[in-house]
């Protein structure tokens, strides 16, 4: 439908420039009416295409315009045959305005589509992470239950072993899910405000990552449980983060005239798909994440590998999350300077 929008645009700049040598013909002689004729034959023909295009698609509001521009073409082309300029000019300009109002419609039906579409994609990305929320916390708990074991004494070894492969394969299914909802939320990147959940999302790999190597290595408490819970939380905000912002993007079911008005400024202003707080109240809440994480390290042992390694860790996703506020910042920054143009 995009490209038939874009067609019929082209052919109703092309019927405004035939309506305007019609006019310009008026004051001379009519010799080139054969030739104008010929062109507004091409015009009906490829108009005519558009028509049969359009009927697959069922664009009601389209064709009725297609339709009435063709009415106008052959009219114009009977009074080119006819030597009435005046009329064919006339005819043509009414043909060009409904060629125009037929791109508009389409192009307007077209974009409603394919917001559906990708309205469609968010909800599927918001079963998809709640999904994987419902597959870690077994994980998590399974880990943190093993723990308990351990620090009783009450486990044999072997059992262990094969129990933590287990759980590895578990977590490594788990990712697996997670890479594809990733690559979900990857395509609607550029579509809407998603690169802060993309970015998430790729966080809560590397620590599914960890979780893994950390099981089959039984280094159980605390490098696994804390990657496999690290995983958790971020999948969870995620998941109330999105849930959250497509509740606000719903229409209020207030029918009070300021209500009204309120939805309508709302849709004039939305062609995000989640509303710009959204990704703002998701990185609030990996900041508030990453502080408490920090404070969770052991103090009196500072200079102990793991800590060390998770302190590097968390500098890293800090820094990252500085350039995700940053280019969130320029993104509200630049809708308001198109907003103002």
């Amino acid at each position: 439908l995009k490209q038939i929008s874009k067609r019929l645009s082209e052919l109703a700049d092309q019927q405004r420039q035939l309506a305007s040598e019609l006019s310009g013909s008026l004051s001379s002689a009519a010799e080139s009416s054969a030739d104008l004729a010929a062109q507004q034959a091409q015009l009906i023909e490829e108009t005519v295409q558009l028509e049969s295009d359009l009927e697959s698609l069922r664009a009601e509001a389209t064709l009725r315009s297609t339709g009435n521009a063709i009415d106008a073409q052959r009219k114009a082309r009977e009074a080119l045959e006819d030597s009435q300029i005046e009329q064919a000019a006339d005819d043509a300009k009414r043909a060009a305005d409904q060629l125009r109002q037929a791109a508009d419609t389409a192009a307007n039906r077209s974009q409603r589509l394919d917001r559906q579409a990708r309205q469609e994609q968010v909800f599927e990305l918001a079963v998809s992470l709640r999904d994987l929320v419902e597959k870690q916390q077994p994980i998590v708990d399974q880990l943190t239950a093993t723990a308990d074991s351990m620090h009783a004494l009450s486990f044999d070894r072997n059992e262990l072993k094969a129990s933590m492969r287990q759980l590895a394969d578990r977590q490594n299914s788990v990712l697996e899910n997670l890479r594809s909802v990733l690559e979900q939320a990857q395509r609607l990147q550029e579509a809407a405000s998603f690169g802060v959940f993309a970015w998430t999302l790729d966080l809560a790999q590397r620590d599914m990552e960890r979780s893994a190597a950390s099981a089959r290595r039984l280094r159980v408490d605390p490098e696994a449980i804390d990657a496999s819970m690290a995983a958790l939380t971020k999948l969870e905000m995620s998941a109330e983060a999105l849930e959250q912002g497509q509740e606000s993007m719903m229409p209020p079911e207030d029918t009070s005239p300021s209500a009204q008005d309120q939805q309508s400024n709302s849709a004039n202003d939305q062609k995000r798909l989640l509303p710009p707080i959204a990704s703002l109240k998701l990185l609030r809440g990996l900041q508030l994440d990453i502080n408490t994480r920090t404070k969770a390290l052991d103090v009196e042992r500072p200079d102990a590998p793991r800590q060390v390694q998770l302190l590097g860790e968390l500098a890293t996703q800090q820094k990252e999350l500085g350039l995700q506020l940053e280019a969130w910042l320029q993104q509200m920054a630049d809708e308001r300077e198109q907003r103002l143009e």
